[in-house]
């Protein structure tokens, strides 16, 4: 009897698990991403098929008459149940309606008796484990996967709503068989049962009208993009991201409390007492550092452009111009300008505070209660811009209110000291112009990157336009007026070359106020040394590294405290900072040229590997940046570490600012072919992407 029209066909597409395996193996190849795509589209094509061929064997069942197709969906339910299948045969008897004579029956039964040692019966069989034995005499559609194993048939029972079959009872009839049944030599071949079965399973079968829901859904709570699924590199570690600009989690308030840190208040006060010890006119001077503010707006405007292609912070979109593991020498640069920043902070901190405060002691031979002090702070901020990172944005807050209000208090107790008749408001254009690129070139270098998610990208209008409206009172009036104002106390209280940090705050004579403002602005210096620490921890994921863990903060503590230890110097970090200009400011060029021509959204999965879209090293782009860097350092002046710079003889002060624009025009002039294609190619995968979701047998 055949029984193979009963049984479900057998599957050709992989399961969920063996899917995720073939995508991560695939991924691990140099050709990963076109590969995932095309087991990703096969495998669509094969549930479907899959899903056609049990939908047509669910519809014949149901209009069949046999009580064996009632049998076969009871097991379809019963498998669903995890329970055992009921046998096709034990429970059925064949009935003929004439009795054949005895003669015939014994006849066949001696038949079979020659054929078979034992009579053969199809056992119970689970419906999960069904096999094709008949598979080495016709294969089905060729799948690069075909050596997996089988996973366990689901089925469309619910969504046909399949009645509970109801077994009669059997009554017993003595068997009698039709002569015709048997073949000449009396042989029941039983393996060509499955053999059909398996026939029938993988044979193409096209169904028109109504369509099918999958049989085989995703239920995992892995991801199932195979973007973020796949093995990586040997020096990428895949990470967790959660979802990009997310409104909630957008990082506002500490961008803004940064800027109120970096650049609102205590630089503008340096930056007035160097432009009034060189005796330069008030009017020359906020013109000047206004045009540098607006100069600094645009670069943030570029930062906050690129933020929104991309989650990753701007040492890893670096990578679509350099490449994964090509953007390491840009980092050296961003690395060490941290670095120097971060020592610079603690040790001119100290040196200042050290006129009020007596920290000249020497506690440990060699070195002052300042400079260990100061090694401390530079420990502590790198560990603690690791471990407690989710806090940063909370600490910038309450240090940015600090100073607003500090800066208030500070204003209206030095007022009196500014007499309006004397002020200088003549204006040297040229003079205006050269402050506005060094000091603007020089502020952006500094914060580029750094903060740069001014506005999410699911506010409403009235939001954004406050942001921006904050942004610009944070980043250009707030500094402005800070500068203007302590500018008019220095240039009128005759200072010397030797910077006081009480006397540039006009504070000489306001005892009382001078202790509590002195700890606001150290804890202020403190909270900006965090922010230095988490840019130094940042700038490691320049060294093709996705994941910055526990240990390595440890470690780059560890290493920043003994390069103080052997450097405590403050002329030797000055140095240093004069030597990393020139890099980071060329780095920055290439990043703006970057913002300026990409247009759509940076592949997340190709920053992250060496393989993807921006390939391991773009070798232009790095030539480039060697160029511009070796030009930059034959015009930089020579300092006590660095004397063989200005090889070229000239050294003007505005070397950085020539890197940054250097930097941009070599990236535009070779970014865009490449970035034009590397769109292109995006656009393609994305398109193949959204086609598979007309795929009913795969869920994205």
């Amino acid at each position: 009897m055949d029984l193979s029209e009963f049984k479900p066909p057998v599957r050709l597409s992989m399961s969920d698990e063996e899917i995720y395996q073939a995508l991560g193996a695939a991924q691990a190849n140099e050709d990963g991403i076109a590969r995932a795509m095309a087991i990703v589209e096969e495998q669509a094509n094969l549930r479907e098929h899959d899903n056609q061929l049990f939908a047509e064997w669910v519809v014949r069942m149901q209009t069949s008459d046999a009580p064996e197709a009632k049998i076969a969906l009871e097991n379809v339910e019963r498998a669903k149940q995890g329970l055992e299948p009921l046998s096709l045969t034990s429970n059925l008897t064949p009935v003929y309606s004439e009795p054949a004579a005895p003669g015939v029956v014994d006849n066949v039964v001696a038949a079979l008796n020659a054929a078979h040692a034992e009579p053969e019966v199809i056992s119970d069989q689970s419906l999960e484990t069904l096999v094709d034995e008949g598979e080495d005499e016709e294969e089905g559609p060729v799948s690069i996967f075909a050596s997996l194993h089988e996973a366990p048939v689901e089925t469309l029972a619910e969504q046909n709503q399949i009645a509970e079959p109801v077994l009669e009872s059997v009554v017993e009839v003595p068997i009698e068989f039709v002569p015709e049944t048997v073949s000449e030599a009396g042989e029941v071949d039983f393996d060509q049962l499955l053999a059909e079965a398996a026939t029938e399973a993988t044979t193409s079968i096209m169904v028109s009208g109504e369509s099918f829901e999958p049989a085989v859904t995703f239920e995992t709570d892995e991801p199932t993009n195979f973007e973020v699924s796949a093995d990586e590199d040997a020096l990428v570690q895949e990470e967790h991201k959660k979802s990009p600009l997310a409104p909630a989690e957008s990082g506002w308030w500490q961008n803004s409390a940064f800027w109120v840190i970096s650049i609102g208040i205590l630089p503008p006060v340096l930056v007035a007492f160097m432009l009034s010890s060189v005796r330069q006119t008030f009017g020359t001077a906020v013109v000047g550092f206004g045009l540098a503010l607006l100069v600094n707006l645009g670069f943030i405007i570029s930062a906050h452009f690129t933020a929104q292609r991309s989650a990753e912070p701007q040492v890893v979109t670096t990578r679509a111009t350099f490449g994964v593991f090509g953007a390491a020498l840009p980092t050296v640069g961003i690395l060490t300008l941290a670095l120097a920043l971060i020592m610079l902070l603690a040790t001119g901190t100290t040196s200042a505070f050290g006129i009020a405060l007596d920290l000249g002691a020497e506690l440990v031979p060699g070195f002052t209660l300042g400079q260990l002090i100061s090694i401390a702070t530079v420990v502590l901020a790198i560990l603690l811009a690791g471990f407690a990172k989710k806090i940063l944005s909370w600490v910038n807050a309450v240090a940015a209110g600090l100073l607003l209000v500090t800066f208030i208090v500070a204003a209206l107790i030095t007022r009196d000291q500014i007499d309006f008749a004397r002020i200088n408001m003549s204006v040297d254009i040229v003079q205006a112009l050269l402050e506005a690129a060094v000091i603007g070139i020089f502020i952006s270098i500094f914060t580029y990157g750094k903060a740069p998610q001014v506005i999410g990208s699911k506010v409403g209008q009235s939001k954004t336009i406050a942001r921006w409206s904050a942004l610009v009172g944070f980043a250009v009036v707030l500094p402005l007026a800070v500068f203007a104002h302590f500018s008019l106390i220095m240039s009128q209280s005759g200072l010397t070359t030797s910077f006081n940090l009480i006397s540039a705050l006009g504070l000489a004579q306001q005892n009382d106020f001078v202790t509590p403002i002195l700890w606001v602005i150290g804890c202020a210096a403190f909270v900006f040394a965090l922010n230095l620490g988490d840019q130094v921890l940042t700038s490691l994921r320049g060294f093709a590294l996705n994941n910055v863990r526990g240990w390595i903060f440890a470690v780059s503590a560890l290493v920043a405290g003994c390069l103080y230890w052997l450097a405590p110097s403050l002329e030797t970090w000055l140095s240093i900072l004069t030597i990393t200009l020139v890099p980071v400011a060329t780095s920055v060029g290439f990043a703006v040229a970057d913002s300026l021509v990409r247009r759509g959204e940076y592949h997340e999965a190709s920053l992250l590997r060496g393989y993807g879209f921006y390939g391991k090293i773009n070798v232009l782009a790095l030539i480039g940046y060697a160029l511009i860097v070796a030009a930059g350092w034959g015009l930089t002046a020579p300092s006590s570490v660095a004397p063989w710079l200005g090889y070229f003889g000239a050294t003007p002060p505005e070397v950085p600012a020539l890197a940054l624009v250097g930097g941009v025009v070599w990236g535009l002039i070779t970014g865009i072919p490449r970035i034009l294609v590397q769109e292109r190619e995006v656009a393609e995968v994305e398109l193949r992407k959204a086609s598979l979701s007309e795929f009913p047998g795969f869920s994205e």
